[in-house]
């Protein structure tokens, strides 16, 4: 893997970073709405092309970044119609670039999505606190509403944990020596 490559896969991690709370919200509320699918491929156009797209790169490093993204590779020439060869190279190698970044920031999306869906098969995430009882004092009322609070913060935690680990931006907490997993005892 070329350098280019690994800054390009750098940047889609620091997308996940810069945009983690939205992400966390969205997979909360599409999971809240039953929805199967999660949609965080399109954040902020702008976002992207500020950090991504819009760069200019020497004759020598565009033919670097084009070498090593070649399978990201911008085909769109009306993106640099008009311009002079060197320019038009550039302008290539900077929607290229901007290509191999929004792949790699989507195949982190599937893996953010595959580990929330290990959660909640394991059933280490889980998604519903259940509605207020009807009945209850005021006391109670705000006992629940803190609880519910309290749950809330909890799951946001679980998420952006899942979330961190998932896009390669954190490491999986370590089971501590001597942990291990429960079994039934053998006859």
């Amino acid at each position: 893997m070329g350098e280019y490559n690994e800054r390009a896969e750098e940047d889609a991690r620091e997308t996940v970073s810069y945009f983690i709370d939205e992400i966390v919200q969205e997979i909360i509320e599409r999971e809240n709405a039953g929805t199967a699918e999660l949609q965080i491929n399109d954040l902020s156009d702008s976002y992207h092309h500020e950090n991504h797209v819009d760069k200019s790169y020497s004759l020598k490093k565009a033919a670097e970044l084009l070498d090593d993204l070649s399978d990201y590779e911008e085909t769109d020439s009306g993106l640099w119609e008009g311009q002079e060869p060197r320019d038009a190279i550039s302008t290539m190698a900077a929607f290229t670039y901007g290509n191999a970044v929004l792949r790699k920031f989507n195949d982190l999306v599937e893996d953010i999505y595959n580990a929330i869906n290990d959660a909640v098969s394991a059933e280490s995430l889980v998604w519903e606190h259940g509605d207020e009882p009807n009945g209850l004092t005021y006391e109670e009322h705000d006992a629940w509403v803190v609880m519910e609070k309290n749950w809330q913060a909890k799951l946001e935690k679980q998420v952006k944990e899942i979330v961190l680990v998932a896009a390669g931006i954190k490491k999986a907490p370590r089971i501590p020596p001597g942990k291990k997993e429960w079994r039934p005892p053998e006859e």
